[in-house]
């Protein structure tokens, strides 16, 4: 009878446990296993979708919009072109002649399934999750992995980095 209750506790204790660690495992082991391997263009400045886009999987230089169409783009300014090194955690900016020598994909995920975004981290494990968003930095995440990128000032919304392509070497 005693061994009977003793298998009991055990069991009782034992498996939630054992699950609860076989949970953490699974969700956290991704993490560790997948980084991203893509690096990627993106742009500051405002409307830079109207001027800039990829087609051959090459940046190219739209058909400037009409005079009428560009009466709303009062105080546009050129967009700038940066590339970030997914790898080395460096950015640098590059003229629109070295972004149109890259190899691009326009697709939201990179071929690896990763996006970039703002403010979409999320820390913690259950009960002891917190959210900690923030809207003033860029994020790369996917297969449970998210990672913040860098900080920008949210003060001049036409300065704002926006993802444009991935690299695809």
């Amino acid at each position: 009878m005693e061994k009977v209750k003793k298998i009991q506790i055990t069991m009782g204790i034992g498996v939630p446990l054992f699950l609860v660690v076989a949970i953490l495992v699974s969700l956290y082991i991704p993490r560790i296993l997948q980084k991203p391997q893509y690096s990627f263009v993106y742009l500051v400045g405002d409307q830079y979708y109207v001027f800039y886009s990829v087609k051959n999987n090459r940046v190219i230089k739209n058909p400037p919009p009409s005079e009428a169409e560009m009466k709303m783009y009062v105080g546009y300014r050129e967009p700038r072109f940066f590339k970030y090194d997914i790898i080395t955690g460096q950015r640098q900016e590059i003229s629109f002649d070295e972004a149109s020598k890259l190899y691009l994909s326009d697709e939201l995920k990179s071929p690896d399934g990763f996006k970039v975004g703002q403010g979409e981290n999320s820390q913690g494990f259950f009960p002891f999750y917190y959210d900690s968003r923030s809207n003033s930095a860029l994020y790369i995440n996917g297969h449970g992995y998210s990672k913040k990128l860098f900080e920008y000032s949210y003060a001049d919304y036409k300065n704002i980095p926006r993802f444009f392509a991935w690299i695809i070497n």
